[in-house]
């Protein structure tokens, strides 16, 4: 009777860290396994898993205009976290390089209770940012577009989208292990712009 017990307490011990540790692994197995490489891109057209790896990416372009993945990017512009996957072409366009490197996940400070989003690109909820309760917005010069935010899964299945259309703040809500998606600009990219989560 008392070997029953045991393996019953140990079965419900296993269950209880396997929930509550699950963010935070997948989190670190997330970011340990990316098998992205650092690489020098210029313009040309690339494919990924023959002369890209697959993986998660932090790009950064030097020196002149390019259009990387049909978003116009000038020198120091940078876009974090995209995701390449094999099969995948990159199609570069311009005069400037495109340094491409293992995405850093770097987290994002908070200052006077604001998150403030510097770059578009995809930020893992939990290991980046905080789960919480937030208002979204942004600050800085609109000239073409609006920005474009989306709440994402795990597995970046869309979950919700803010457009900015209509609004130029919203309230959201963001859960551990999701991912937000911040893109200033669809086809370009806005150093003057700011995106804005601010603590509730």
């Amino acid at each position: 009777m008392n070997r029953i017990k045991t393996i019953v307490f140990i079965l419900i011990v296993v269950i209880f860290l396997s929930v509550i540790g699950y963010p935070y692994l997948n989190n670190f197995i997330s970011k340990d396994s990316n098998m992205a490489k650092k690489i020098n891109v210029t313009k040309g057209e690339y494919v990924v898993g023959k002369d890209i790896n697959q993986g998660l990416y932090d790009i950064e372009v030097i020196g002149e205009e390019v259009r990387f993945m049909q978003r116009q990017l000038s020198d120091r512009s940078k876009i974090l976290g995209i995701k390449l996957n094999t099969g995948e072409k990159v199609m570069i366009v311009g005069e400037g390089k495109v340094n491409m490197s293992p995405a850093s996940f770097n987290k994002i400070n908070l200052k006077s209770d604001k998150y403030e989003i510097n770059h578009s690109g995809f930020y893992n909820v939990g290991l980046q940012i905080p789960a919480g309760n937030f208002i979204l917005s942004y600050s800085g010069n609109v000239e073409k577009e609006k920005p474009f935010v989306q709440v994402l899964s795990s597995k970046r299945n869309i979950i919700k989208t803010y457009d900015f259309t209509n609004k130029k703040a919203y309230e959201i809500t963001l859960k551990e292990n999701e991912i937000l998606e911040v893109n200033k600009f669809l086809f370009y990219e806005s150093e003057s712009l700011i995106i804005t989560l601010e603590t509730k």
